[in-house]
C-alpha cells in the first residue's frame, strides 16, 4: 500500500522520524510540494498524507487508487470533502493533538506583554544594567495575572486548557455564553455575553472555529468597545480578526496590544503589524510543540491502521 505525505516539513522539520507511519505501508515524503506537482505526486497512491495542500475534486476523482485522505491538522477545509464522498474516500482528521501546545504559547504571548523579559534581557545586554545607578530598574510596569479577567471566546479542548491555565494565575476567567448549545463549565468559571467580555475583560482569547458567523468577528466596533488596557490574542484562524481594523486599534492605542499567531493569509505578504510594538506575532506555530506533533503522528498512524481493520477513526466525511 502506498502512503504518499505531500508537505511533511511543517509536522516534521527533521527532528522527529517518520517511521512509524512507514510501517503501514511503502512511505514517500515530501517535505513541501507546489500545487502544479501535487496531481503527479498522489496519483499512485492509496494513501495521501496532507497537512495544508489543497486536494481538488479534480485530484481527487483522477486518482483511482486513493482510499484514504489523512489530513494531519484539525482542519480539513483543504480537502474536497464532496469529492472524497463521491469516491468512497474516507477523510480522517487529527484532533485535540494540540490542546496544551497552543494554551503555553497564549501564555507565553501574554507574558511577553505584562512581564517584558526581552525588552529587560535586550536591556542588560546593551549594558544598561551594568551602567544603572539603582540595583534595579524598571521603566514599564510590570502585570500580575491574579488582579486579570480572561474573557475566552470559543470553549472546546483548547479554550478549557487556557482557561485551566489561567485559573491557575488566579484570574477571573469569563467564558462567552453559546448561543446554541449547553456549556459544561466549573464553577470557578462564569458564563457570559459577548458583549461582557468584550466590554470587561483585561486579556480576550479567541478559541473559534472559521466559519459562517465567526468571520470578522473581531471588527471595528469589538475593538472600540474593548478596554484600552485590554490584550487580545489569536491563536483560532486568521479572518476571524479583521486585520484592517485591528492595524488601526493598534495604530491609535484602542488597546493596549494584540498577540496573533494566525492571518488572513499565510504565509503573510508584508503587514504595518510586523512594525507595531504592541503586536506580538508569531508564525502560526502555537501548535507547533514537539510533544504536539509525536501527538499528531501517533494520530496519524492510528488513523491509518484503523482504515486497514475497517476500524474507522475521525472520519469526518
Amino acid at each position: 500500500m502506498k502512503i504518499v505525505v505531500t508537505d511533511g516539513y511543517a509536522v516534521n522539520p527533521g527532528d522527529l522520524s517518520w517511521d512509524e507511519v512507514a510501517l503501514c505501508g511503502d512511505l514517500e515524503v515530501y517535505e513541501h510540494t507546489k500545487p502544479e506537482d501535487t496531481f503527479e505526486r498522489v496519483i499512485d497512491a492509496d494513501i495521501v498524507i496532507v497537512n495544508k495542500t489543497i486536494l481538488s475534486a479534480e485530484i481527487i476523482l483522477s486518482c483511482s487508487k486513493l482510499k484514504l485522505i489523512c489530513v494531519s491538522a484539525t482542519g480539513y477545509n483543504n480537502v474536497d470533502i464532496e469529492a472524497a464522498k463521491k469516491r468512497n474516500i474516507s477523510v480522517c482528521n487529527a484532533a485535540n493533538y494540540s490542546t496544551k501546545s497552543v494554551a503555553q504559547h497564549v501564555l507565553a504571548m501574554i507574558l511577553h506583554v505584562y512581564n517584558r523579559v526581552s525588552y529587560y534581557a535586550r536591556s542588560v545586554h546593551e549594558g544598561r544594567w551594568s551602567r544603572s545607578r539603582d540595583f534595579t530598574y524598571f521603566d514599564h510596569s510590570i502585570e500580575e495575572l491574579s488582579e486579570k479577567t480572561i474573557g475566552i471566546i470559543g470553549f472546546g479542548a483548547i479554550g478549557q486548557e487556557v482557561a485551566k491555565t489561567f485559573s491557575a494565575f488566579g484570574s477571573t476567567i469569563l467564558i462567552q455564553n453559546h448561543p446554541t448549545k449547553k456549556l459544561s463549565i466549573s464553577s470557578n468559571y462564569k458564563l457570559v455575553s459577548k458583549e461582557e467580555i468584550i466590554n470587561s475583560c483585561d486579556i480576550i482569547s479567541l478559541h473559534i472555529p472559521l466559519k459562517e458567523g465567526t468571520e470578522g468577528l473581531v471588527d471595528s466596533d469589538f475593538l472600540k468597545n474593548m478596554k484600552k488596557s485590554a490584550i487580545l490574542v489569536n491563536t483560532a484562524r486568521g479572518p476571524v480578526v479583521d486585520e484592517n481594523a485591528l492595524i488601526k486599534a493598534l495604530q491609535t492605542n484602542q488597546i493596549l496590544a494584540a498577540c496573533i499567531d494566525v492571518m488572513s493569509q499565510e504565509p503573510p505578504e508584508d503587514s504595518p503589524l510586523f512594525r507595531l510594538e504592541n503586536c506580538i506575532v508569531t508564525p502560526h506555530q502555537a501548535w507547533t510543540s514537539i510533544q504536539a506533533r509525536k501527538q499528531l503522528l501517533k494520530i496519524t498512524k492510528s488513523n491509518i491502521e484503523g482504515f486497514k481493520k475497517n476500524n474507522i477513526q475521525n472520519q469526518v466525511n
